[in-house]
């Protein structure tokens, strides 16, 4: 309800900031780990992470960054 949610709304219209981009990021990371059927281990999910969120550009001006 508006009253439940009244505190955020006012804020947003405050200051002109969301989560917008947090849950995006959140929802992206789902996916990777869907679309993965899991990870074997921390590291190949932190690898998968890095290969979706780095722009293309600094992956190839940095070759080591995934090794």
């Amino acid at each position: 309800t508006l009253r439940r949610w009244r505190e955020a709304i006012l804020a947003y219209h405050r200051y002109r900031v969301s989560n917008g981009y947090t849950e995006g990021v959140h929802t992206k990371i789902k996916l990777l780990k869907r679309i993965s059927y899991g990870f074997r281990n921390r590291k190949v999910y932190v690898r998968k992470m890095l290969l979706a969120f780095v722009p293309l550009a600094w992956l190839t001006a940095v070759p080591h960054l995934l090794t």
